[in-house]
């Protein structure tokens, strides 16, 4: 996974991260779902697998099937905080 984190060293540091977290089942059942060629269930299983091993503690895990004002609102909520914990260091960055 190391080969996977290698070009973002170095960047900016996120403030806060979301992983929209989604059964692939209940995502094949959303409009436009299996036009790309990488939205085959058992692949996006995968992706999901992979991207939980790199999820870090300061990761915002959400539920994404939930109903859409539900996860709009948990963003929100999650955004408005970190701006409102980050005021005072607004021109100090870490780095990956």
């Amino acid at each position: 996974m190391g080969w996977c984190l290698g070009p973002d060293k170095g960047l900016v540091k996120p403030d806060v991260t979301f992983f929209m977290d989604i059964n692939p089942s209940d995502a094949k059942n959303r409009g436009n779902y299996g036009e790309e060629r990488y939205e085959v269930e058992n692949f996006q299983q995968q992706v999901i697998k992979q991207f939980k091993k790199l999820a870090e503690p300061n990761w915002n895990i959400i539920d994404a099937g939930q109903p859409l004002n539900s996860v709009t609102q948990q963003v929100q909520s999650i955004a408005v905080n970190a701006i409102d914990e980050n005021k005072s260091s607004i021109n100090e960055f870490e780095t990956i």
